[in-house]
């Protein structure tokens, strides 16, 4: 219920209301350790959540870094890279919830994104999205990859050209990945289930 009671209460509100990324930092570590290991329905709030981080880190790139007050002396605030760093995290945390919005999310991140080990963390994201993993296998069988490539299928031209390394990321992870892939999915389709091995 902690979770649940944290979200009714405004979490994403009162993130988006944030005018420093010091308590941006500390909303998302909120919400990241508490409100989603403790929510039963994480798919129904994930759109909600999604448009919610990419706000932030939005809001976090206008922000200077704002000095903390403690016991020990002043301390150095919370940066926009640890900002951003925290929304992929819990969008990792994530990523399978639902694919779209996930790949959009990282996307609209990276787009406009300066830094490059930023730019790295979220390839590093996409390429566990986009790989082969046997417990979703289980689940779902391929439709993990092939909602990626639905999704990819269906950007523009100008999306293409701006997001060409996160495109480059799937194929290369997906193409790395075949064997696995294509011998599971012929067993799936003709030998027994998504279930066995």
């Amino acid at each position: 219920m902690q979770g649940k009671a944290l979200f009714d209460r405004g979490t994403l509100e009162t993130l988006a209301k944030c005018d420093n990324n010091n308590d941006r930092h500390e909303i998302l570590s909120t919400i990241r350790e508490y409100v989603i290991p403790s929510y039963d329905d994480v798919q129904g709030i994930y759109p909600e959540l999604c448009r919610a981080l990419v706000d932030a880190v939005r809001a976090a790139r206008t922000s200077e870094p704002k000095p903390i007050e403690s016991a020990f002396g002043t301390l150095s605030g919370n940066t926009v890279e640890r900002v951003t760093t925290l929304a992929i995290n819990l969008l990792q945390d994530l990523r399978y919830v639902d694919i779209d919005r996930t790949f959009q999310s990282l996307a609209d991140i990276f787009r406009d994104e300066p830094e490059k080990e930023i730019r790295k963390h979220v390839l590093q994201v996409i390429d566990s999205l986009a790989r082969y993993n046997v417990h979703v296998w289980q689940q779902v069988g391929p439709a993990a990859q092939a909602m990626l490539v639905d999704v990819i299928a269906h950007l523009g031209p100008e999306d293409r050209v701006a997001l060409r390394p996160l495109l480059l990321t799937v194929w290369r992870a997906l193409l790395g990945s075949g064997d696995i892939i294509f011998g599971r999915y012929h067993h799936y389709q003709y030998g027994g289930g998504a279930g066995e091995r």
